[in-house]
């Protein structure tokens, strides 16, 4: 395959990953307030746009930030109202199983969703950092904490998911 056939490919898989993001914006706007999804579409790109052009890297971290907050927090919430076997649990996060009866792919649809963002989030951050480039002392410091900072947030949101 050429370097195009490459490039094309990781156009097309960025393109799809941000119209799936657009697209579940507009469906949880839709949900939580009942805006139409074309009009929710249209508010999510107006947003997107907006910091965007405004250059706003770390206003966008501190909103996606807040958002991952919310939602592990709702995850913790959740599990203080149901009865958990936590012996199980740790099990079931080593080595997780599906039941007989269930969906199967449910599973791989979350991982498909939460993993292939991940890595496309704190690949676009890195990029968006100003670093000293002249310093070696400072890029492997840094290259070393975004190394840890995404090997880390993989493996919440592989926690995540297993279940």
């Amino acid at each position: 395959m050429g370097i195009q056939n490459v490039l094309s490919s990781a156009v097309l898989a960025a393109v799809a990953t941000a119209m799936a993001e657009i697209l579940g914006a507009a469906i949880a706007l839709q949900m939580l307030f009942r805006i139409p999804i074309k009009i929710g579409a249209l508010l999510t790109l107006a947003v997107i746009f907006t910091l965007i052009l405004n250059n706003s890297y770390s206003r966008l971290e501190k909103y996606i930030i807040g958002f991952v907050s919310l939602i592990g927090l709702s995850f913790l919430f959740e599990l203080v109202l149901v009865q958990i076997s936590w012996p199980e649990a740790a099990v079931g996060w080593v080595r997780p199983h599906t039941p007989p009866g269930s969906i199967p792919d449910r599973h791989e649809r979350a991982r498909a969703v939460v993993m292939p963002h991940n890595l496309f989030l704190h690949s676009e951050i890195i990029q968006s950092r100003q670093w000293n480039l002249e310093d070696e002392a400072v890029k492997t410091h840094q290259l070393k904490y975004e190394f840890f900072d995404t090997l880390f947030s993989m493996i919440v949101g592989w926690g995540i998911t297993v279940r």
